[in-house]
């Protein structure tokens, strides 16, 4: 998941934030996920059990051997 996909779930950053607030995501927070590009992988877990799912966490690819 990326910042642009939560923006748009909430319906705007200033709402993503606010209701974010309770895992400690704080606007500070939010705007180095936008500049760096990526959201830490423990970061997107959370977000997705705080959503029950509806914004997935990027999950790595498996490698077959």
């Amino acid at each position: 998941m990326d910042t642009t996909q939560i923006t748009q779930h909430y319906g705007g950053k200033a709402e993503a934030i606010a209701a974010l607030e309770p895992l400690g995501v704080y606007r500070q927070l939010f705007d180095k996920w936008e500049k760096a590009g990526k959201i830490p992988s423990w970061r997107q877990t959370a977000i997705e059990a705080f959503t029950k799912g509806k914004l997935k966490a990027d999950r790595p690819a498996k490698v077959s051997t």
